[in-house]
């Protein structure tokens, strides 16, 4: 009974960047990170390492945390969440610095339709006749 009752306890877990060992508030992120004024590697030197970085549009540090909890046998439940995101111009110069919480996030839905890939289906028999000799001839091999 013991052991059932301990897996019902709710477990906390934080992941990401910590934004609590900056010692700042949002407001003294906000007032030290200027748009058209402070540099990347200002940023860096302030917040650190970026959780990840943007793969297309302007370059972006984005800082993550989020805090889950699980109850037992049950998939994790993102209770809180804060993504700061840092845009730089072509000159390394903070263009925009925005906050988003757990209220910003959007549920994206699936699709689970697949596209299929035509291509050659060829037969065991014609893959093996294929690979005769690809592999043994070793005059190819030395000449590179």
């Amino acid at each position: 009974m013991l052991v059932f009752l301990s897996s019902c306890i709710a477990k906390d877990y934080q992941h990401g960047y910590s934004f609590s060992d900056l010692q700042i508030t949002d407001d003294e992120i906000i007032e030290r990170v200027k748009p058209s004024k402070t540099g990347e590697i200002d940023v860096l030197k302030l917040l650190g390492s970026p959780t990840t970085l943007s793969d297309y549009g302007d370059r972006t540090f984005f800082y993550i945390w989020s805090d889950e909890v699980v109850w037992g046998p049950s998939k994790p439940r993102v209770v809180n969440q804060k993504i700061l995101a840092v845009s730089f111009n072509e000159n390394h110069i903070v263009r925009a610095v925005k906050f988003y919480d757990i209220r910003d996030a959007k549920n994206i839905e699936c699709v689970s339709d697949r596209t299929k890939i035509k291509g050659k289906k060829i037969g065991i028999i014609e893959q093996f006749i294929q690979n005769i000799g690809r592999f043994n001839n070793t005059s190819k091999r030395s000449a590179r």
